[in-house]
């Protein structure tokens, strides 16, 4: 995966909740475009200790490697609520 790819995903405007997936079968939620700073090779991630926590947008950070990112979708309990382009 490359910085401008997961750039893409968190710059986008309105910003769609995504889930980036790992060569070892991890997956990490970004809800919020601050959760996730790209870098040249790495991605500082927040992580959430305790899901459905308010307080804090993130409870501490993992730095995980470019080169171990398969795959960017959108999480799958946002994306229904994403609006669908018209076709007007």
């Amino acid at each position: 995966m490359t910085r401008e790819s997961v750039s893409e995903w968190t710059l986008r405007q309105p910003f769609i909740p995504f889930v980036l997936k790992l060569s070892n079968g991890t997956e990490y939620s970004v809800r919020h475009p601050e959760m996730a700073i790209p870098t040249l090779d790495t991605v500082l991630l927040g992580v959430i200790e305790e899901e459905g926590s308010q307080q804090r947008l993130w409870d501490r950070f993992k730095m995980v490697s470019m080169l171990h990112i398969v795959e960017i979708q959108p999480l799958k309990d946002e994306a229904k609520t994403i609006p669908k382009p018209s076709k007007n």
